[in-house]
């Protein structure tokens, strides 16, 4: 039961709609320079086979070198479902959005509803206030900038992102060096969760 979560069932016209903004919403994020380069996930020219090259030519390299490196992989609990609507928009201002872009976005995640279907029944609608759409096209690009400041909670460290997947590793001569940094950067990203209101996924992490 723990792993159900909605999914957003959206009329064509919406997508449409949706297809449109994301174009403009990718050329504003290009032309600016707004997502860390350590994000891969649902953007232009990155993919999955990206990220994990550019991890395994990293091992390899201080692996000639004579250093190990450790690895810490992040997964977060229901990260879509949990991202804070009011804390999104204040990003989104952040970033640089003009005042009607804000308004369109608010609009678009706000008067949510959601509801379980089981058969012929259907469960009294209850509103969503936290989440991206997901399904959307949207959705996962709102959840990509929500999370975009997080390398900069890591000190020591070298991220790489896909989505809400996060890996961070370091590499050193020393294991106990390796042991060390890593713990202190789990503490510190544990403190940046606990700021933007997004929780660990303990058994996958």
């Amino acid at each position: 039961m723990d792993n159900y979560r909605p999914i957003s069932i959206l009329p064509v016209l919406s997508k449409i709609l949706e297809k449109a903004v994301n174009s403009q919403l990718q050329q504003y994020l290009k032309t600016f320079d707004i997502l860390s380069p350590t994000q891969s996930g649902f953007r232009q020219h990155h993919s999955t086979e990206s990220a994990v090259i550019y991890f395994t030519d990293e091992i390899r390299r201080h692996a000639d070198a004579g250093r190990l490196t450790g690895a810490l992989f992040v997964d977060l609990k229901k990260a879509f479902d949990t991202v804070p609507h009011k804390e999104l928009i204040s990003k989104l201002e952040r970033f640089g959005f003009v005042d009607n872009s804000i308004a369109w976005f608010t609009n678009y995640l706000s008067n949510r509803s959601q509801v379980v279907s089981l058969g012929s029944n259907l469960s009294v609608p209850m509103p969503v206030e936290n989440g991206v759409p997901q399904g959307s096209i949207l959705g996962p690009v709102l959840f990509t900038l929500y999370i975009n400041d997080l390398p900069s909670c890591i000190n020591f460290s070298n991220v790489i992102m896909y989505a809400d997947d996060t890996v961070i590793f370091f590499s050193s001569a020393q294991l106990m060096e390796v042991e060390l940094k890593l713990n202190m950067e789990l503490t510190s990203l544990s403190e940046w969760l606990c700021g933007n209101k997004l929780l660990l996924n303990l058994k996958k992490t």
